[in-house]
């Protein structure tokens, strides 16, 4: 999980597969009533190298209108 400007990034199953991606409004890191998903909103998913940093894009995708996004494969 994670908050870049205000968005919230929600790990459903916890495999970083499928996420929500949700405007926290009020910053506390919590969906809120009235905080709803963001549509349209460019996901990356790059390969975690061993030591921790970041590898190489290894796909990308669009939040749907409720926030939900996914990455199949």
């Amino acid at each position: 999980k994670g908050s870049i400007h205000g968005f919230k990034f929600e790990d459903i199953d916890n495999d970083g597969k499928r996420d929500t991606v949700n405007e926290d409004l009020n910053g506390n890191g919590i969906q809120d009533a009235g905080e709803g998903g963001v549509a349209d909103v460019t996901v990356r998913l790059y390969t975690c190298l061993p030591d921790g940093s970041t590898g190489p894009l290894q796909d990308t995708t669009t939040t749907d209108g409720n926030g939900n996004y996914s990455f199949t494969g």
